[in-house]
């Protein structure tokens, strides 16, 4: 029994029915069922999240969990027309609204290490500029030298308290065997 039913229901513009006549009642007990169901996916859902923030925090030894994460990977057509994608997790949740795309120029066809160097270098010296915050986890996608490219672009600005790592293809490029750096 809903204990205020009228301002609820008022609250949500809607007619409560918790008094079901017989023919109603199966419907009510579907209801009650799924909304059951969908709190716990959501429970679950967040401890997934959760739980995975929370190993990330000890395999990297970080201080605090890791809320905000970016994570970059630079695309070409066959060296021409180079791209950086920029993805962003806020508490483990993907935050579509703020990723980013950047178009590279003035590097040579091809260049990974200088479109990393490029992309790192606008991304967050504009953050800095604009006094916004920066992520706990960088992720490059890419070997020791993309890797090393931002170290250098983040030391030269200044900034050393967010922890980088590359992300380094697997044997043959298979899905599942990358290597973190």
């Amino acid at each position: 029994r809903l204990s205020d039913k009228k301002t609820i229901a008022s609250a949500l513009n809607t007619h409560i029915i918790d008094t079901p006549n017989k023919d109603k009642k199966h419907y009510l007990n579907i209801a009650n069922l799924t909304a059951k169901e969908n709190l716990n996916q959501n429970l679950l859902s967040r401890f997934r999240k959760k739980s995975t923030l929370v190993h990330l925090q000890v395999i990297f030894g970080l201080d605090k969990l890791p809320n905000y994460i970016e994570c970059f990977d630079i695309s070409h057509m066959m060296g021409e027309a180079t791209v950086a994608s920029c993805v962003v997790f806020e508490k483990g949740v993907p935050k579509v609204n703020r990723y980013r795309q950047f178009d590279i120029k003035n590097i040579t066809l091809g260049d990974d290490y200088a479109a990393m160097n490029q992309v790192v270098y606008r991304r967050y010296s504009k953050l800095l500029k604009e006094e916004k915050s920066l992520p706990d986890i960088i992720f490059i996608d890419g070997g020791l030298g993309q890797l090393n490219q931002a170290i250098m672009v983040m030391n030269s600005i200044g900034v050393d308290d967010v922890q980088l790592v590359g992300v380094a293809k697997g044997e043959n490029r298979k899905a599942g065997l990358e290597t973190l750096i």
